[in-house]
């Protein structure tokens, strides 16, 4: 069992220099509590990068207790945008930090997705209810497996089949919700039947949208999940090691699998919940943004969406970089484009940062099809 240090920090929200586009949508990121006691393997959250305490990240949890205070003070000085907070573990049941979070969220009237592992959610219920009628709440589940063996990945973390069970109640509350099955893990759970399997069940549980990503490494992760690929899966280890060779000269490995590898497993994923009718993606709320924005989310959701797609068909890395900044600035955009593109045309569209001429015609071409009668 984990043992828990309380402490007080001086802030708790983390702002992003973007919004999560195409992903979860999140501008801002808040969670009470440092370490996690569910300890799976394959966490990113070994890495150092991420968790620099002295001890493993399972072992000891630190609790932020001024948490809802602090939240409901940085809140009041950032535009409204969606906020992902979290993360429920046996530590919110001694605390309920998240609960008086959530409290906060609602009072303001800010959007919230929560990304979770656990059903210790549903006694929220209530408070997520409250929010999505005010303006927006979706509830994602961390999902990568229903096999017997996902229990050695997962050794504390809640099974499946009752975040599936939340699922449901969550949906049946008229929440969007939906599977997050990040990461798959290569060579152990990125075969079509798994994959189906999870979109089927999501599917049956209420959920409209699977999201797939990879794993990602970074030491000391690395060595620990090879270690135990040694010894569990040792078949895996050769094919894990090539997919995620660097090109260094040094045999390095890199954190993030090969691009191929990304795309191969993005387009499995795609083409499964097509056939289930289900979304590869999560559609963004354009709804909680000021009227004078929207046509401004619209279409830098289309060019989220264009950035992703080119991803993962392999296209050339300048490319897909140059839809992601365009849609950073349509998404960061304070002047309404409509009203840019009516005053100035093709020009004023290729006069806004990060947008070439062809990107400014696909914008063009959007907004007609937005806004213009057939």
């Amino acid at each position: 069992m984990a043992r828990y240090l309380e402490y007080k920090p001086k802030k708790v929200l983390n702002v992003y220099k973007h919004c999560d586009g195409g992903w979860y949508w999140n501008r801002y990121s808040a969670n009470p509590y440092v370490g996690c006691e569910y300890g799976c393997e394959y966490c990113f959250y070994r890495a150092r990068k991420y968790f620099r305490q002295d001890w493993e990240f399972y072992e000891v949890v630190k609790v932020k207790v001024n948490a809802p205070l602090l939240l409901s003070r940085e809140l009041k000085r950032v535009e409204r945008d969606i906020i992902m907070l979290g993360y429920y573990q046996p530590v919110e049941v001694k605390y309920g930090l998240i609960r008086k979070m959530l409290e906060v969220c609602a009072d303001l009237g800010f959007p919230v997705h929560m990304n979770e592992k656990s059903d210790l959610i549903l006694k929220d219920l209530d408070l997520l209810k409250e929010i999505n009628e005010k303006s927006w709440a979706c509830v994602t589940f961390s999902i990568i497996s229903l096999r017997e063996d996902l229990r050695f990945w997962e050794p504390k973390a809640p099974p499946p089949e009752r975040r599936l069970e939340a699922m449901k109640e969550i949906s049946r509350a008229g929440i969007k919700t939906g599977t997050a099955l990040i990461p798959v893990l290569p060579f152990i759970y990125d075969d079509e039947e798994n994959i189906e399997e999870v979109v089927k069940e999501t599917k049956e549980h209420g959920g409209s949208y699977v999201i797939g990503g990879s794993l990602t490494l970074g030491s000391p992760l690395t060595e620990h999940y090879i270690s135990l690929l040694r010894k569990f899966r040792p078949e895996a280890v050769g094919p894990t090691l090539r997919i995620f060779s660097s090109s260094s000269s040094y045999g390095t490995l890199s954190d993030t699998p090969s691009r191929e590898h990304q795309a191969e497993i993005a387009r499995k994923v795609m083409k499964i919940c097509e056939r289930h009718g289900l979304k590869d993606r999560l559609n963004r709320p354009v709804d909680i943004y000021p009227i004078e924005l929207r046509t401004n989310k619209v279409i830098a959701n289309y060019l989220f969406e264009k950035t992703y797609r080119l991803e993962i068909q392999n296209a050339s890395k300048s490319k897909v970089w140059a839809y992601r900044k365009a849609a950073w600035t349509l998404d960061e955009l304070k002047e309404d484009v409509r009203k840019i593109y009516d005053e100035r045309g093709l020009d004023g569209l290729k006069a806004l940062p990060n947008v070439g001429k062809k990107i400014a015609e696909e914008i063009e071409a959007h907004l007609k099809n937005l806004f213009e009668s057939p």
